[in-house]
């Protein structure tokens, strides 16, 4: 008897017609709402505008996509 996972997940969570949710797709984006939160807090504690934030937040999410499909 030998001991061993097998590991076979799906990928997608679900999927309608041609529009399919993955679990990398929920995670970078639950990481980018958590560290947008964590941010504003920081930037308010240390006086620095938030406009500068939501610039810095889709520089984030554009090269982050873009780093992906490369």
């Amino acid at each position: 008897m030998t001991a061993f996972i097998r590991w076979d997940a799906d990928p997608e969570i679900f999927s309608a017609g041609f529009f399919s949710l993955r679990w990398y797709g929920l995670l970078f984006m639950a990481a980018f709402v958590l560290g947008y939160f964590i941010m504003k807090k920081i930037f308010r504690q240390e006086g620095v505008p938030v406009k500068l934030l939501d610039r810095l937040t889709w520089y984030m999410v554009f090269g982050t996509l873009i780093g992906a499909r490369l």
